[in-house]
């Protein structure tokens, strides 16, 4: 076995985790032997519903897996689950384990690798996925003893050649794309990886490992990166530019998919954005519609003059059951300061048309923006208050001064001070703190009653983890 690929806790359990399937189907057409296995599904059927609840069933999922003492915890309760899924993995005896690492996955994730190094110290533990970027926490990871190396990018086209390179040499040498630990323990960076141009190219992902019966729902990806560069959000920076398949490419994974399990009935487009190439999703609605395929999608989307009622109408036909928007604010100055391209009253419009059109309508709305005052807060109430009725629910979410962001990197121009970060974030001049924000999301929850959804943390979690420290 080449390389086995690990979906680890905490992720969701209502579809099988897409990286690593179409990780899966690249590997396997350069010839690579390859097996997934979603980690966190399986301990999802295993623990007690209080961790259940903790970890998956909660409002706010996952915030508890920012809490090493959780994780710590957790890992002791099922120690019996964790050894014999090691030794799952070693009875394949592959040369590389394989992680994708998002924020709260990370501690776990860490956790794993080091009772696999103390075990087995010849394997090679790789990391990826979002965390592994280099601006999100890829040389925070490799500083940790038990990885060998993380993927400062996207691997499509870069983990195969390390594969070849361990194959040959046995042993991580320079391989672009990569940082990593050389044999005298000494870190090297290799660069960012090349990133796929056209996503036509890509196969499509290969669940055969996943027991697909089991979830509600199936992932399909119609691109990478966004249109937009948002003040508080680091993708634009980190992906290298927006790219989308093709509307026929697409049309035919779904008809790919549904061949394989015609017992699914949903799809969910797991893109930052579905509709950041307008031209492509009209196109894909035709198609589906033409086939009278009989499914269900949702994705997220963009406030654009173009998700007009006759367009969300034909969505609707094709298929669509909910879209998420990040609307942010009900504030016109806050939307400008959050380089927004609409405007309050753009966004109020299409979420009543989404709703009108028969299609669940979800928005978010982050609070403690830098420099939102009084009458921007005031705004926005104004805003929930005309607005709760016609959406399904509402993600309240405090500030996050996310790892790459242009609030990250450019703190003094934002006002925030240098030595806080992530969810704890303070202003200069100590007005805008987290229990500030704290207080004002529960105004909107009073406003907005069962339709709120937050992301509340823990007051201890004073910041987003980077690695198992």
């Amino acid at each position: 076995m080449d390389i086995v690929l690990v979906q680890p806790p905490g992720w969701n359990v209502s579809s099988p985790p897409y990286n690593i399937a179409l990780l899966k189907s690249i590997l396997r057409n350069e010839y690579y032997d390859v097996l997934c296995f979603d980690m966190n599904a399986e301990m999802y059927d295993l623990v007690d519903d209080d961790f259940k609840e903790k970890g998956w069933s909660g409002t706010s999922l996952g915030n508890c897996w920012l809490d090493r003492g959780f994780v710590l915890s957790l890992i002791e309760t099922y120690k019996s689950f964790i050894n014999d899924f090691i030794s799952r993995i070693i009875n394949v005896n592959p040369d590389v384990i394989g992680f994708t690492v998002i924020h709260r996955t990370a501690i776990f994730t860490i956790e794993m690798a080091k009772i696999i190094k103390e075990k087995y110290p010849d394997k090679k533990i790789i990391l990826g996925g979002p965390n592994g970027y280099e601006l999100l926490g890829g040389f925070d990871l490799i500083k940790e003893s038990a990885v060998d190396a993380v993927c400062l990018g996207e691997a499509e086209l870069c983990l195969g050649n390390l594969l070849n390179i361990i194959k040959e040499k046995g042993a991580i040498e320079f391989c672009n794309g990569f940082v990593y630990r050389d044999r005298q323990n000494q870190i090297i960076n290799c660069g960012s990886p090349v990133i796929v141009k056209n996503l036509d190219f890509i196969p499509f992902a290969d669940f055969s490992d996943f027991k697909v019966e089991r979830y509600k729902v199936l992932p399909i990806l119609t691109s990478k990166g966004c249109i937009y560069n948002c003040s508080f959000c680091s993708e634009s920076i980190c992906m290298g530019g927006f790219r989308s398949r093709s509307a026929y490419n697409i049309y035919s994974e779904i008809a790919y998919q549904l061949n394989k399990y015609p017992y699914i009935e949903e799809f969910h487009f797991c893109d930052s954005l579905i509709n950041g190439n307008i031209k492509m999703l009209d196109e894909l609605c035709d198609l589906i519609i033409d086939k009278a395929f009989p499914i269900r999608w949702s994705g997220q989307a963009y406030a654009r003059k173009e998700m007009t009622k006759d367009f969300l109408i034909k969505l609707k036909k094709s298929g669509c059951q909910s879209l998420s928007y990040g609307v942010e604010s009900g504030s016109d100055r806050i939307l400008r300061l959050m380089n927004k391209k609409f405007t309050a009253g753009l966004a109020e419009e299409i979420i009543r048309s989404t709703h009108e059109a028969g299609i669940e309508s979800v928005f978010n709305i982050i609070i403690g923006f830098p420099g939102e005052t009084d009458d921007d807060f005031r705004d926005t109430e104004d805003f929930l208050k005309r607005n709760s009725k016609f959406s399904h629910n509402i993600n309240l979410n405090c500030l996050c001064v996310a790892a790459g962001s242009d609030l990250d990197r450019n703190k003094e121009k934002w006002g925030i001070r240098e030595d806080t970060s992530g969810f704890m974030w303070k202003s200069v001049d100590g007005k805008n703190t987290y229990e500030e924000r704290l207080h004002r999301l529960e105004i909107y929850k009073t406003i907005i009653k069962d339709k709120a959804r937050s992301d509340v943390r823990d007051a201890e979690l004073f910041t987003e983890p980077k690695g198992g420290r």
